[in-house]
């Protein structure tokens, strides 16, 4: 191994603490990563990972598999973690070259993988990480915590919100909860409790399905749902609304010219207009201006009150009437709309300001002069009023004070005598003064009333004061008066006009009911290999194969020295168990002469020089011929053939748009087209796209025997092994595709003599036993074994291997390594020794 040039990896992108390794004579390549505290800082529009250094470490070597494309871990669960963890922190919004997945979907699927589930108790090492993969899911609580209005969310600020998915949670919960059951196998080992943070399972579930729509097919779009949805009135189904009435109503009103549209009495006009008006505190003339660009639509005019228009009316007037600066007809009309849909504003009131605009009687009305008014206080004389006023002009000594008290009257009889005329004459002189200033109503400014009438009101009030108060209180109440002679104006200019009701016409279209969709809401695998898009493209089946060889079938013997020891030592055997010694040894011999004849026949080096770099091209172009195919096919690049549904071409142009944007599924990935090949999917094909998918997985099986080939080169005997053994000759990959995919994950090709073993034992009569014995190395852990428990494990069954407590380790490991990968199946190891106590729950768990 040398250190490779080339340290980019493909996938673990930002990670600055790896090293790649390149086999100078496989060219295989391997990263090696340490474990240590993880760390990541911004770097641009990616993020840096480090690895943080530590006196003692382990460091991870992982394979880097082009063909499947992911990397791949040495066997250990801590490893699957560690690269977990990586992936996840380093991942981007769009796929890694290498994965063709996000770091975030590539994590998520080792997290879900059976390699991870298959385990028999985690370490406290793998703990942590679980718990650091578990706390990039953001934190969601309730804000405030006794209310459900608000929540708060504790993201990470240097990772992207697509890499915290919701999903690590839940995922580390469920391998936690694994780990939990699994003590009753374990109960002497000590128990580290994990600490996962808690979260709302509501706020949860609401972030899932509301970041649905940032997923794609297998990795959270398919928490999509609308049974959460509230169902919508469009505004436009309510074609009678009372609103829509009365914006159509003005906006017709103004766009023909129609004075009056509403019949109404003057009385009752006046009445309204005035109630508007005096809503207001103050009411401006028409010295006051306004900027002619506010008469059109804006959403402030929908929370409007009136009191903008009642304050400013004689300034919208000489602005609606002005032959120069007044708005266009469509200003006004979304003016008036807007403010009647806000329904704060009577709409006679505004018919009233649409006939300002239209009719000519209004532009020659003589606007208010005064500069403010405050309609509150009235428009007529109000006696009671002007009296509590004037009395704060009144007098504190008046003539009563002269008086003196009776004949034994008391201080007290004197004192309610005199306040009571003093308050009887008081009265009277006010009276006689109200009554003078009432003969001069209406008048802004009155005089003083003279009056010959007794008691004088200048012995009981300040004349000066009483005036001056009288003057400001009356003139108020003409300025008042001067402004509801103005409505008067308006009101009868308004309903002389000629009336034309406004009805509103008929719905010209009608509106449909959107019937409810019953597709989903993502693309899924399923839909693109359905039929309705064209059928899978048309590929080769057979890979490539290697020229027959030419050369002497007969070749000199070079083995008679062996074979003269033989017959020494055979005409020596006398007992039972050396003669089949000999026959055992017999049978190795013509075994070596049968492989050192087939190394004769191989042709000369430099004819293999040639042919197998040749035969290794072809494999490759044969590998990826059926790879764009499918991925045209899949990406739906291609021209439609065959039969063609109504519709299916619109459809594809539509699905084609979203294969484009990163939300298709994965199809460019080997990890995702292999996944079809597993018992989960392929019942789910269609006959015609499993051929399709056999004969990629057959592709890459053939390039990795022409890589193995290409290796061998150099070493004969490995070549002529190699050769012997073409596979799938005794087999077919479309009745056993996991046994394709573990060749394919494992990079060997079952020999013939492994596949007659696990055919007998695959076909065994039920009831009945089936002994098999296999030399050392011939592949009963690593491959028989693995695919005999792949076919028989078909969710009817469940396949149960019982090995020695010494090979028990080792035979887990390698089924795990075997059958979790790319299969899928998860292992379950159940140890049995004399220290587990089995109680009904314990039973209930185990069942």
């Amino acid at each position: 191994m040398v250190v490779d040039p080339d340290q980019s990896v493909g996938t673990l992108i930002g990670l600055r603490n790896k090293l790649v390794l390149l086999d100078r004579k496989t060219h295989n390549r391997r990263v090696l990563i340490p474990e240590g505290q993880i760390t990541w800082e911004q770097d641009g529009t990616h993020v840096t990972v480090k690895v943080g250094w530590q006196a003692a470490t382990s460091v991870h070597i992982y394979l880097i598999n082009s063909d499947i494309g992911c990397l791949t871990d040495n066997g250990t669960l801590q490893s699957k973690l560690v690269l977990c963890y990586l992936h996840a922190v380093t991942s981007f919004c769009i796929p890694d070259p290498l994965t063709k997945h996000t770091g975030t979907e590539q994590s998520l699927s080792i997290l879900r993988s059976a390699s991870i589930r298959s385990f028999n108790q985690l370490q406290p090492d793998s703990i942590s990480i679980l718990e650091k993969l578990a706390h990039l899911t953001p934190q969601r609580r309730y804000y405030p915590a006794n209310e459900r209005v608000m929540q708060s969310v504790q993201w990470d600020p240097i990772l992207g919100c697509l890499a915290q998915h919701n999903e690590f949670h839940g995922q580390v919960a469920a391998i936690l909860g694994q780990h939990h059951r699994m003590r009753i196998f374990n109960a002497a080992s000590p128990g580290t409790e994990p600490s996962l943070p808690a979260l709302n399972a509501d706020l949860l579930h609401r972030d899932r399905i509301r970041s649905s729509v940032f997923r794609i097919s297998g990795f959270g779009a398919e928490d999509h749902t609308n049974a959460e949805d509230c169902l919508y009135e469009g505004l436009g189904r309510n074609y009678q609304s009372e609103r829509r009435s009365q914006v159509f109503t003005l906006c017709r009103i103004l766009y023909e010219d129609i004075p009056s549209a509403e019949d109404v009495t003057l009385d009752s006009l006046v009445a309204r207009l005035w109630k508007f008006f005096t809503k207001s505190s103050t009411v401006h003339g028409a010295t006051s201006t306004i900027d002619a660009t506010r008469i059109k639509y804006d959403a402030m005019w929908l929370t409007e009150s009136g009191e903008f228009v009642s304050s400013q009316w004689c300034s919208i007037h000489r602005l609606l009437c002005s032959e120069t600066a007044r708005p266009n007809r469509y200003a006004v009309m979304l003016w008036l709309s807007t403010l009647a849909f806000s329904r704060k504003i009577n709409m006679i009131v505004l018919h009233v300001l649409a006939a300002l605009y239209i009719v000519p009687g209004m532009a020659s009305m003589t606007l208010p002069a005064q500069g403010l008014y405050r309609l509150q206080e009235g428009s007529e004389l109000n006696v009671a009023e002007l009296k509590t006023r004037i009395h704060s002009a009144r007098r504190t000594v008046t003539p009563e004070d002269g008086l003196s008290p009776g004949p034994a009257e008391s201080y007290s009889t004197f004192h309610a005598r005199v306040a009571k005329l003093r308050k009887t004459k008081r009265k009277k002189a006010l009276g006689h003064f109200i009554a003078g200033l009432q003969t001069q109503w209406p008048t802004r400014c009155p005089s003083h009333p003279i009056s010959d009438e007794e008691p004088p009101f200048a012995d009981y009030f300040v004349p000066q004061k009483a005036m001056q108060v009288s003057k400001a209180a009356m003139s108020t109440w003409f300025d008042n008066r001067e402004l509801r002679q103005y409505l008067d104006r308006i009101a009868a200019v308004y309903t002389a006009q000629k009336i034309q009701p406004i009805t509103m016409p008929p719905c010209l279209c009608r509106c449909w009911e959107r019937p409810p969709d019953r597709r989903r809401a993502f693309i899924s695998v399923d839909d693109i290999v359905d039929g309705s898009l064209g059928p899978p493209p048309a590929v080769e089946m057979e890979p490539p194969i290697l020229p027959p060889w030419s050369g002497s079938s007969t070749t000199p013997d070079q083995n008679l020295n062996l074979s003269s020891l033989v017959d020494s030592i055979e005409s020596q055997a006398q007992s039972q168990f050396q003669k089949q010694y000999i026959e055992r040894l017999r049978a190795s011999m013509t075994s070596l002469q049968g492989i050192q004849h087939m190394d004769h026949r191989l042709p000369e080096d430099v004819v293999l020089e040639t042919v197998i770099p040749d035969h290794f091209h072809r494999c490759h172009e044969h590998h990826e011929k059926i790879s764009r195919a499918i991925m045209s096919r899949m990406m739906l690049s291609n021209t439609m053939t065959g039969e063609v549904h109504p519709g299916s071409h619109t459809e594809r142009n539509i699905l084609g748009t979203f294969a484009n944007i990163h939300v298709w599924p994965r199809v460019s990935s080997s990890q995702l087209l292999l996944h079809q090949l597993t018992r989960k999917r392929w019942n789910h094909l269609p006959e015609p796209w499993k051929e399709c998918l056999v004969a990629y997985g057959c592709s890459i099986t053939a390039l990795q025997r022409a890589k193995r080939l290409v290796n061998a080169m150099g070493h004969r005997m490995d070549l002529a092994r190699e050769l012997q053994n073409p596979g799938h000759t005794n087999w077919n990959p479309m009745d056993f595709p996991e046994s394709l995919l573990l060749e394919i994950e494992s990079g060997v090709l079952i020999r013939d003599v492994q596949e007659q073993i696990a055919r007998r034992m695959r076909n065994a009569q039920p009831g009945q036993n089936v002994i098999m014995q296999l030399n050392m190395g011939e592949g009963k852990s690593s491959v028989i074994v693995p695919i005999v428990a792949a076919a028989l494990a078909d969710r009817s069954c469940l396949v149960r291997i019982i090995v020695p407590k010494p090979q028990s380790r080792q035979m887990f490991q390698m089924l795990v390594s075997k059958l979790g990968g790319l299969l899928g199946r998860r292992v379950y190891y159940l140890p049995v020794s004399r220290s587990l106590q089995i109680g009904e729950p314990e039973a209930e768990e185990i069942e």
